[in-house]
């Protein structure tokens, strides 16, 4: 479902009460909270980044031509797996793929490796040796997705969330499979854990979420950046901003791309926007489906947009 990105408005709320939070608030230095570490140069659209489990690297999912819902085009291109050193912004290594990478992410615990393609097929490797552990095709009644969206570990890392889509349809989002890491099977309808409840979400949130490890949270962005305790998902963090479905956190931090096409980091402790980069992409590139992504450790963000990997040392 490789849709047009959607904007969201929403109030700041927490447990405590309603705040709201004006725009002159909203405005600081960038460089108070960010400071570049480096640019990549993909040489082709980047569709999905992750870091590895140690800080070092970044990988992404790279493919030359994007699945067009207007013309309804097949994809046309074999997908691109690299990787790349962090402080230096060089290409480390870089294989093609028979069909494009889509989705990447690591376990919680940097043990798992899990990547999604084209056609709905789920890969589950060890992080260290790179070894297939467990691989399925997602399907239902048959019928194959037309690729895994975005991959989300549970916090313990045993489940594992992955959004599927339909192409030629900007509105028809595939089902959401939940795998069992272990097993790589699917999850029964008895499954009583962290995801349990997404399913009730709408078909964006459902398409559209993370996890916050750190707080054992669910955050969604669906009418508005969530932030939600499974199973019972009873919300604890609300807020009133305009954010685009690039959306990450970790920690303490809240990144997101809003409307006007820049960059805004907010420390959740504070609840307040720290550092803003104004127009970080045009618009082509807002409608390429841009990727934020913190690292394990929260030092590192990073964003994926055209051709293009930005890294940033989070600075405390």
């Amino acid at each position: 479902m490789r849709s047009q990105l959607r904007t969201v408005a929403l109030t700041i709320l927490c447990v405590f009460g309603v705040h709201e939070v004006s725009h002159a608030q909203k405005t600081l230095p960038s460089t108070s909270y960010l400071k570049p570490v480096c640019t990549i140069h993909t040489g082709t659209n980047v569709n999905c980044i992750a870091f590895t489990p140690d800080s070092s690297r970044i990988i992404s999912g790279n493919w030359d031509s994007l699945w067009d819902d207007y013309l309804d085009e097949k994809y046309n291109s074999e997908g691109r797996f690299s990787s790349w050193v962090i402080k230096t912004g060089k290409l480390q290594t870089r294989r093609k793929l028979k069909v494009p990478l889509l989705s990447v992410a690591y376990s919680p615990d940097g043990k798992w490796l899990a990547t999604g393609y084209a056609g709905g097929l789920l890969r589950i490797s060890d992080a260290d040796t790179g070894r297939t552990v467990h691989q399925l095709h997602l399907e239902t009644d048959g019928v194959k997705t037309d690729g895994i969206e975005s991959i989300v570990f549970s916090p313990d890392g045993l489940t594992i969330a992955c959004s599927t889509f339909f192409s030629g349809d900007h509105s028809n989002a595939g089902p959401l499979y939940l795998v069992n890491t272990q097993t790589g099977r699917l999850r029964g309808e008895n499954y009583r854990g962290f995801f349990s409840g997404i399913s009730s979400q709408s078909v964006w949130a459902r398409n559209w979420f993370t996890t916050s490890v750190q707080s054992q949270q669910l955050v969604t962005h669906d009418n508005g950046i969530s932030f939600s305790k499974p199973p019972q998902n009873k919300p604890t963090l609300h807020f009133n901003i305009e954010a685009s479905n690039a959306l990450a956190t970790q920690g303490r931090w809240l990144a997101f791309i809003n409307s006007q096409h820049s960059l805004c980091l907010w420390d959740l402790i504070s609840r307040k926007q720290v550092a803003r980069i104004e127009n970080i992409m045009d618009a082509e590139a807002y409608l390429a489906y841009p990727h934020l992504q913190f690292s394990a450790d929260g030092r590192y963000l990073a964003l994926g947009t055209d051709g293009i990997i930005q890294v940033w040392r989070v600075l405390a």
